[in-house]
């Protein structure tokens, strides 16, 4: 959606929708996939969540089962009526979670949420129960390699900031003058040092914009790998399978053996007699 997409949907001040996206993708929750034409006919950016963003948003969701007994000495009727509220409640949310990931599966190409009617209906709640918490698990313990790397690259970039904006201050800062060569044959040059700084932080933005394209591609196949592990013990309702996650599978396993090679390759040196 465009800023002025979400500003209509949520009601907030443009300005607001402005602040949120831009501290989502510094977050590497949304990112800007195209653009199109505003009411003002002025081309205007349309982002979309990355599957970090998808991620938290999982993370956020809550899908209570139906209540079975009462608590509080209820009567049958109230039971009854307590039961179908609770089940109206449970339906709706399960079929809000079901069409996002459908939408997000499709938008992200995740082949996973893309085929989530197929794995509901074959092994039914306890997919989705899966998929909650597999979300919550990566929010709460992102990989530690990509933590410290974020963190780094972020005091980094406050640095430089806090640089820039005192250079712009003063003015006498943001230029020095260096020569070179011996005494009488010395060659003067200005450095603009305002200017280095300026391209340092610009090419320390794009680096953070590639480790969070890096972020989000560990995270789509850390959750892959360990969705396939938890399915691998649930029963399955019908004996026909999905060729597109069997294809998802198979790409998984030819990776993780390449990991494998060098195990496999001692192993075979050391069993030599």
């Amino acid at each position: 959606m465009s800023k002025w997409d979400i500003h209509e949907k949520t009601k907030l001040a443009y300005p607001r929708v402005n602040e949120a996206i831009t501290t989502l993708k510094k977050k590497g929750l949304v990112e800007r996939v195209g653009e199109k034409q505003a009411k003002n006919k002025l081309p205007s950016p349309v982002y979309n969540l990355t599957f970090k963003g998808v991620l938290s948003y999982l993370s956020l969701q809550e899908l209570k089962p139906p209540l079975i007994i009462g608590t509080h000495g209820e009567s049958e009727d109230e039971l009854r009526k307590l039961f179908s509220e609770s089940n109206k409640e449970y339906v709706k949310g399960l079929k809000r979670i079901l069409n996002f990931l459908k939408i997000t599966g499709q938008s992200l190409d995740f082949r996973i949420f893309d085929q989530i009617n197929w794995l509901f209906n074959n092994y039914g709640p306890p997919i989705i129960s899966i998929i909650l918490q597999q979300a919550k698990n990566q929010i709460a313990h992102p990989p530690t390699f990509l933590e410290a790397l974020e963190s780094r690259n972020k005091l980094e970039e406050r640095q430089l900031t806090r640089t820039i904006e005192m250079m712009r201050e003063v003015p006498s800062l943001q230029k020095i003058v260096a020569f070179e060569g011996k005494e009488g044959e010395r060659v003067y040059h200005e450095i603009d040092v305002l200017k280095d700084e300026q391209n340092r932080l610009e090419q320390l933005r794009k680096e953070m914009e590639i480790t969070l394209q890096g972020e989000n591609e560990y995270l789509r196949k850390s959750f892959a790998y360990d969705f396939f592990d938890r399915l691998s013990y649930l029963p399955k309702k019908i004996e026909k399978g999905n060729a597109s996650l069997a294809e998802l599978a198979a790409e998984l396993l030819k990776e993780r053996r390449k990991t494998l090679s060098s195990l496999e390759n001692i192993v075979e040196k050391l069993s030599l007699p």
